[in-house]
């Protein structure tokens, strides 16, 4: 996943543009709002980029590893 590919979709669901996602504007991105406590990583009942960059890199790195043992 390309955390740039939902710039357009956070800014839409970042109503008042503080940058970060709290619950309620997290709902309007189904699967954020699904995995929030997991994305949440510093437990401050939001979410910014950075978390949702990070949590997007170690999805990225476990399907990756998946795939090598896979082959």
């Amino acid at each position: 996943p390309d955390p740039s590919a939902a710039g357009g979709r956070w800014a839409l669901a970042d109503r008042n543009a503080d940058g970060s996602l709290d619950r309620s504007e997290a709902a309007a991105l189904p699967r954020l709002a699904q995995h929030f406590e997991r994305i949440d990583r510093n437990r401050d009942q939001r979410v910014d980029r950075d978390e949702l960059r990070e949590a997007w890199r170690l999805v990225s790195a476990r399907r990756d590893l998946g795939q090598a043992w896979a082959r």
